[in-house]
């Protein structure tokens, strides 16, 4: 999935000097970060919807309580 949507967000936002040629060194760098960010956010919310799956019903409770204590409560 991220190299469908890395390849989106670099042609949307390199699209043009990737065209004409124009790219130089830092423009392929930040193209390399762009892949990132997908990649990094599909895996941080994977690992925090298995680490919620594996909590036992009879501690999730109350969420107020268990947001204090669980990381996957706190958005983390």
């Amino acid at each position: 999935m991220a190299l469908i949507v890395g390849h989106v967000i670099a042609v949307i936002n390199h699209g043009d000097a990737i065209w004409h040629g124009t790219m130089d060194a830092p423009q392929w760098a930040k193209v390399a970060v762009t892949f990132l960010v997908p990649y990094t956010v599909s895996t941080v919310s994977s690992v925090l919807a298995v680490l919620e799956r594996n909590v036992p019903r009879d501690t999730m409770g109350d969420m107020d309580a268990n947001a204090k204590t669980h990381p996957t409560r706190l958005g983390l």
